[in-house]
């Protein structure tokens, strides 16, 4: 190739580059705009766990109740129970579970899907806490390190 299209390809290429890169910058900045957090999907044998969304719900002079919105997914090929109950929360060395509220509990069909919301008393002061799945009646297991995001 003659150097006159060579620049042309080089040139051209850097303006797609930039393009698309300033695209991503845009899109990130929107993201922390909205204070929006994408907490990571994880899979255990059978399920597809995405918590969604966390909030503070209330909070006394020791205890506040978070909520965490659940999006799960049956991957096996047999239907699967999962509730609220199945998670747990570790604050340091120390375990929370499910609390009063109205507790996601579903049997999920074999390739079906279900959303539903989780309620769990925590310190007071709680900020960052790992999410554990982790049933009682099986040995599916996953976690997250998250952070309750501030009350506006």
């Amino acid at each position: 190739m003659n150097r006159l299209v060579k620049t042309l390809l080089l040139t051209t290429t850097l303006i797609l580059l930039v393009g698309c890169s300033n695209n991503v910058e845009k899109e990130q900045k929107k993201a922390e705009t909205k204070n929006e957090t994408t907490i990571e999907k994880k899979e255990t044998k059978q399920l597809s766990i995405q918590p969604l969304k966390i909030a503070e719900e209330s909070i006394n002079k020791e205890t506040k109740i978070i909520k965490i919105d659940y999006k799960i997914k049956n991957i096996s090929d047999k239907k699967f129970q999962v509730a609220a109950n199945d998670f747990i929360i570790k604050v340091g060395s120390e375990y929370y579970y499910m609390g009063d509220g109205d507790n996601y509990a579903d049997t999920i069909k074999a390739g079906g899907n279900s959303e539903g919301s989780g309620y769990y008393s925590v310190p007071k002061d709680t900020k960052k806490f790992t999410l554990m799945y982790q049933p009682l009646d099986n040995d599916e297991r996953a976690q997250w390190d998250l952070t309750v995001p501030a009350n506006k």
